[in-house]
């Protein structure tokens, strides 16, 4: 296992024949009433903003819940190859259903679940959970998750944080070019 590491650290992983019939990863995306955010989630997923990784090595399933505040058509349209959109009229508050919807249709070998649209990633990401199953098959990939800003979310949007405070936070970093 420490070998293993070492490897990883190095980037000396080898790669991994891709699961028969698709690609290594399929991430599925749970969106709900929230297109802004999710637009910028799906943005940081394609391999342009990616590193290290190709439109074969991974597809991303966005299943929308339906609401009065869809993601708009336009945008969807100039998704990469990789990328697929399914919108469910969902009756029951829950993800549940959304997420076994893109489990069932995903043909990766290895699956990450977003269950929330606004959940930007940084451009290793990919490439990183696919070294991760590298280096051991049947391990568990994590990515930890940050709020913008200096509250937690929920507790910011209690106190009047919104989308153009969210806006105005994200154009500060220089967020797409710069993704760390």
């Amino acid at each position: 296992m420490l070998n293993s590491l070492r490897r990883l650290i190095n980037g000396d992983i080898p790669t991994a024949p891709v699961h028969m019939g698709g690609p290594e990863l399929s991430i599925i995306i749970i969106v709900y009433d929230m297109p802004l955010q999710a637009q910028r989630t799906l943005q940081s997923l394609t391999p342009q903003y990616q590193e290290g990784v190709s439109e074969g090595d991974y597809e991303v399933i966005v299943v929308e819940n339906q609401s009065e505040n869809n993601m708009d058509r336009d945008f969807l349209s100039t998704l990469p190859g990789n990328f697929t959109y399914h919108l469910r009229a969902e009756r029951e508050p829950t993800p549940v259903h959304a997420i076994n919807h893109g489990a069932g249709i995903s043909r990766g070998r290895y699956i990450c679940i977003m269950i929330d649209g606004a959940r930007m990633v940084t451009p290793g990401v990919v490439k990183n959970i696919l070294r991760g199953h590298r280096i051991q098959q049947r391990s568990v990939v994590t990515v930890p998750g940050y709020h913008i800003g200096a509250q937690l979310q929920q507790d910011a949007v209690e106190n009047g944080y919104g989308v153009e405070e969210d806006q105005a936070l994200i154009e500060s970093i220089g967020w797409p070019l710069e993704g760390y």
